[in-house]
């Protein structure tokens, strides 16, 4: 195995989740493969810029759940502008199969809950 070389699905008695970061998110044929290969839940932890967060997070986001009819979690790294490092993009969200946000943390930090219901996955698709 070669770091970031590989698809990172993990299957837990929870579902079986596909793993990703950052910038993955920007190749729709990742998501499709962990998709078909049983993925219910797809991650992805990241931190987008200010000049292109603002228009592409969340709407890539969710069009990752609804073209794959998956849920997916997001997290964001709420940093602020200081010491070297730059102003960051985002919110912790989770959408379901048909792209709608059951939460969201909008630059507040923190932790929150969201409900994933995996049998209601399965009447989606």
């Amino acid at each position: 195995m070669q770091i970031g070389n590989d698809i990172v699905m993990v299957d837990t008695e929870l579902g079986k989740f596909g793993l990703s970061i950052c910038y993955d998110i920007r190749f729709p044929e990742l998501y499709r493969y962990m998709a078909q290969n049983g993925c219910q839940v797809l991650f992805t932890p990241a931190n987008f810029q200010m000049q292109t967060g603002k228009d592409h997070w969340e709407i890539i986001l969710r069009t990752r759940a609804v073209e794959n009819t998956c849920y997916v979690v997001a997290g964001w790294a709420d940093r602020k502008e200081n010491a070297g490092t730059s102003l960051s993009y985002g919110s912790s969200l989770v959408a379901d199969p048909v792209g709608d946000c059951d939460r969201q943390s909008e630059g507040n930090g923190g932790s929150y809950m969201a409900e994933i219901d995996l049998d209601y996955l399965d009447k989606v698709r």
